[in-house]
C-alpha cells in the first residue's frame, strides 16, 4: 500500500475546499509551484446590461451586473449571424435579462449558455425624456459599476429604480438628482446632511455643508444647498422629495454638476460624463 494519502499531502488544505465543489470538475493547477483552484461553476442569476462591443467581425463583448456575480463579461460569438442563439436585441444597454453562464475564475471573458428576457420595457423606449434618463443611468453605473462585485442589494435597488422609471406616468424633473443621492447611499459616500443656519453652503470637496459660500465648481448656494438637503433627508428617509418643492431647472442644472462632481471624488472612471449635457436639455422636456 502506498505511503502517500491525500491527508499527509500538500494538497490536503485545498481538497478540503475541493471536494464539495466537486460536481464541478473544477482541476487543481500547480503554476511556478503555487496551486490553483480552477473553479467552473454553472450560475443562473438576473443581469442588467451595462455596455456592448464589438470584438470581432463575428463577435461582442458584452457586460453585465449579474446579481449572482457582479460585473461579469461575457463573449458572444457569431452574434451577427442570423443562426446566432442569441439576439442583439438583448445586449441593449440597461435590458433586463436571466442569464445561464459557466463561470470560471481563471478567465476573464465567460460564456453564455441560457438567455431571456426577466422583463420588456413598455415605455421606455416610446418615451424621449425615459430614454435620456436611461441613457444617462447607463452611463454613470457603466463607470461607476465597471469592475463592481457581487451586491444583491445594490443590484435589487437598480433594478427596482429601472422597473418603476418605465411604470411611471411621468418623470420627476428630478428623477435622475434623487437616483444619484440613493445610489451614492447605496454604495456608502452619502453627503453629510448637516445644514443648518451656520453651516447653510454645500462644499463639495468636503462632502458636507460648511459656513462660507463657494465658486459654482466648489459647492452651492443657499438655495441649492437647501434643496440638496431636502434631498438628502428624503433619500435618508427611504421616501421621495414632494412634487412642490422641484426648484427651477437652473437649481437643478447646479445640482446635478456638483453631485457628478462630487462621485468623480470618489470614482475617478466618472470624469467627462457625456450624459450630463443631455439634461440641460431634459429639463425642458419634462416640466
Amino acid at each position: 500500500m502506498s505511503r502517500f494519502s491525500a491527508k499527509n499531502s500538500i494538497f490536503a488544505p485545498i481538497q478540503s475546499i475541493y471536494t464539495p465543489l466537486s460536481r464541478y470538475s473544477s482541476p487543481i493547477r500547480v503554476r511556478h509551484g503555487r496551486v490553483f483552484l480552477i473553479l467552473n461553476m454553472l450560475v443562473k442569476s438576473k443581469g442588467i446590461v451595462l455596455n456592448r462591443r464589438k470584438y470581432s467581425d463575428t463577435s461582442l463583448i458584452v457586460k453585465v451586473f449579474t446579481r449572482q456575480c457582479g460585473v461579469i463579461s461575457f463573449i458572444v460569438k457569431n452574434a451577427f449571424s442570423k443562426n446566432s442563439r442569441f439576439s442583439q436585441a438583448h445586449f441593449a444597454p440597461m435590458n433586463l435579462l436571466e442569464l445561464t453562464f459557466h463561470h470560471k475564475n481563471n478567465t476573464s471573458l465567460q460564456y453564455i449558455k441560457e438567455l431571456s428576457f426577466y422583463r420588456h420595457y413598455e415605455n421606455i423606449p416610446f418615451d424621449l425624456a425615459k430614454n435620456t434618463i436611461l441613457l444617462f443611468y447607463n452611463e454613470l453605473l457603466y463607470r461607476l459599476l465597471f469592475d463592481y462585485g457581487a451586491d444583491e442589494r445594490l443590484y435589487d435597488f437598480i433594478e427596482h429604480e429601472l422597473i418603476g422609471l418605465d411604470a411611471c406616468e411621468k418623470p420627476r424633473p428630478d428623477t435622475h438628482i434623487i437616483f444619484m443621492a440613493t445610489l451614492a447611499r447605496e454604495l456608502g459616500f452619502l453627503p453629510n446632511n448637516n445644514l443648518s443656519e451656520l453651516t447653510p453652503y454645500f462644499a463639495v470637496d468636503d462632502g458636507c455643508f460648511t459656513s462660507f459660500p463657494h465658486s459654482k465648481e466648489e459647492g452651492l448656494d443657499r438655495e441649492a444647498s437647501r434643496y440638496l438637503s431636502a434631498i438628502l433627508t428624503a433619500v435618508s428617509e427611504g421616501g421621495t422629495q414632494n412634487d412642490n418643492a422641484t426648484p427651477p431647472k437652473a437649481i437643478r442644472n447646479n445640482v446635478l454638476d456638483i453631485l457628478v462632481i462630487y462621485f468623480e471624488h470618489h470614482n475617478e472612471q466618472l470624469h467627462g460624463l457625456h450624459s450630463v449635457e443631455m439634461f440641460r436639455k431634459l429639463s425642458e422636456m419634462i416640466n
